[in-house]
């Protein structure tokens, strides 16, 4: 039997308290046996790593060994095997309900939940359980439009669209996204997801004014306000006609029968909660809801929004092969892993077409998904040198060191539009924040190559990028002029004062000393990329003992740039990046194929 110290190393003291009070769940009455107190510690380190669901079966020994337990513990099978123990025991106890997959759950009830059909076993908290239900549970009635849309057909929809220069994928997603009440649209960068989202838009625009009855009210949101700024931002440059200098409001784009709620911006904020709560105060009456980025929504905060919005078309919008959530789940790449082969597979669409990166840099992404690194260096050699492979940081430092020191020289002389576009130029991105080739490994080289700050303060010099940590309090400044988590912009002086400059509506400028949630950007991690885009990226890999080595960590990165790719690193990191995909395990992908089956 194994013995629950084998995890004294391993359980935190928030492990700890949790398995305390699980122990004093009313009408238990008793203390836990060595498996089950070894099958609750597994199950509070696999949610620690985001796991929204432990597998029972065979791909429980997988999962310990990929994310759960260190190398140093070898064989993981006598730990699975006390885990199914632990579970078979605690089954029956008023700790735990057992159900089926296809049966829909209830928010209250028991702490634990194990779910069984034929092929798998799955155990999780109620939560993520519930959340994972609940979203199964839509997409099983997605087929069913709202009454806001009855009458519009497949047929008015593509005579509307068929004047406009999108591809055959993205006439079908707007289609699906319209005619149905949940739907996925599916692409890498550059594939056109902006471009489908904004050609909806003005569908749904035209239908409202040719009906003339009734406004559709519209949310459109991501996970993060970032992300949510750059939806925007995108969508008003693609909805912008080629005349029309400057930017325009996405709201002055879509006519007086489309309103696009005002709370619209990151998840939270459509739902009106703070991301430290997880009561909604607001049901959503929308029509329609845009959900960009999904690749990095939380499981939890997914079914909050179909909780939210019994009536609206919720539409999905992501790239599945990327970095997921920081929190609980992959919802996305589970939710199209799930539908695929199954009578939900319409649901999805997946967009085809490049219009952002070179063919070359499309090319080694998708070498970088097929998991091999033979296959992957054989892109990089064919590439012609728009992306390259080094070992050393030396080999690309005098390019991120010029870039830098270009832009602190436009700071200097007054060319604050100049310093503002080099942002875009280039980005130094890193999978971890301290160590070799980190963020602060970056930092320090470009700061030691540029030698003293003059004419600066604290933290921040002259013509240094500033990536702003957290978002701006409300009450701060205007609401089109409030900084978001992500925002990037360079140091500048303004009337003998030192502030940073940010892009954007309006004139957002901030004294150095009143941007305490802020860092220095000459790097960034690759998480803190997602939903950016620069001409040249370099690519730095940790060390190859680093356990964030992913597969879905390169792909993101290399897919940040248009132009040139840098890729710096050891043979054996690049290696173990391609070949190591992130494993976040759930129940969600086999609770739709299981609901999908016919009764």
């Amino acid at each position: 039997m194994t013995n629950s110290a084998t995890f004294d190393l391993l359980v935190t003291p928030v492990d700890r308290i949790l398995i305390d009070a699980l122990s004093r769940t009313k009408g238990f009455g008793r203390c836990f046996t060595p498996d089950e107190e070894v099958a609750l510690q597994v199950l509070a380190i696999a949610t620690r790593e985001n796991h929204a669901a432990l597998p029972l079966g065979d791909a429980l020994d997988q999962v310990l060994t990929d994310s759960c337990l260190p190398a140093e513990h070898g064989d993981v099978a006598p730990i699975a095997e006390a885990v199914r123990r632990g579970i078979d025991s605690l089954e029956g106890q008023p700790l735990v309900e057992t159900t089926t997959l296809t049966r829909p759950l209830a928010l209250q009830g028991p702490a634990i939940v194990v779910s069984r059909d034929d092929d798998e076993s799955f155990v999780a908290f109620r939560r993520y359980a519930f959340a994972e239900s609940q979203i199964a549970k839509r997409m099983q009635r997605a087929i069913t439009p709202s009454p806001a849309f009855a009458g519009v057909s497949a047929e008015d929809i593509l005579e509307l669209l068929a004047t406009q220069q999108l591809d055959d994928e993205a006439k079908q997603a707007i289609t699906r996204a319209l005619t149905t009440n949940f739907s996925v649209i599916s692409g890498g960068p550059g594939s056109g997801k902006t471009s489908t989202i904004a050609a909806m838009l003005r569908v749904l625009s035209t239908l409202a004014t040719a009906r003339g009855d009734r406004t559709y009210r519209v949310g459109l949101c991501a996970p993060t306000a970032k992300a949510a700024v750059r939806m925007t931002e995108a969508l008003e440059s693609a909805m912008t006609p080629n005349s029309v200098e400057g930017r325009v409001r996405l709201g002055d784009l879509l006519g007086d029968y489309l309103d696009v709620d005002k709370r619209s911006g990151s998840v939270h904020q459509l739902l009106g909660i703070r991301p430290d709560k997880t009561k909604s105060l607001k049901t959503l009456d929308h029509d329609l809801i845009v959900i960009d980025e999904v690749s990095m929504l939380e499981v939890t905060l997914l079914a909050k929004i179909i909780e939210q919005a019994p009536n609206a078309h919720i539409v999905l919008v992501g790239d599945q092969n990327q970095l997921a959530s920081v929190n609980v789940g992959a919802a996305l790449r589970d939710i199209v892993d799930g539908c695929e082969a199954t009578p939900l597979a319409p649901l999805v669409t997946t967009l085809l077409g490049n219009y952002r990166s070179t063919k070359d840099i499309r090319r080694v992404a998708d070498a970088i998904n097929s998991g091999e690194p033979e296959v992957v260096r054989d892109a990089i050699a064919a590439s012609g040198g728009v992306v390259t492979f080094v070992e050393s940081a030396a080999t690309a430092q005098s390019q991120v060191v010029a870039w830098a020191g270009a832009m602190e020289e436009s700071a200097r002389l007054g060319r604050t539009d100049e310093a503002l576009d080099a942002i875009g130029e280039l980005a130094v991105l890193c999978a971890t924040k301290r160590g070799k080739g980190s963020v602060q490994f970056w930092r320090e080289k470009v700061e030691s190559a540029l030698g003293p700050r003059v004419d600066s303060e604290g933290q921040f010099r002259i013509g240094a990028p500033v990536l702003v940590t957290e978002n701006e309090r409300l009450g701060a400044s205007a609401s089109d002029d409030r900084l978001s988590n992500g925002d990037i912009g360079v140091v500048v002086e303004r009337d003998g004062q030192l502030g940073v400059l940010f892009a954007g509506l309006g004139d957002r400028f901030r004294l150095v000393q009143y941007l305490q949630q802020a860092e220095t950007a000459w790097s960034m991690t690759i998480h803190k990329s997602q939903g950016s885009e620069y001409n040249s990226v370099i690519l730095s890999l940790p060390p190859v003992a680093s356990r964030t080595l992913t597969r879905e960590l390169l792909y993101t990165g290399v897919t940040r740039a248009r132009t040139a790719v840098t890729i710096v690193g050891s043979p054996e990191a690049l290696a173990k990046a391609v070949r190591g995909q992130a494993s976040r395990a759930s129940s969600l992908s086999q609770r739709l194929r299981a609901m999908s089956l016919p009764d």
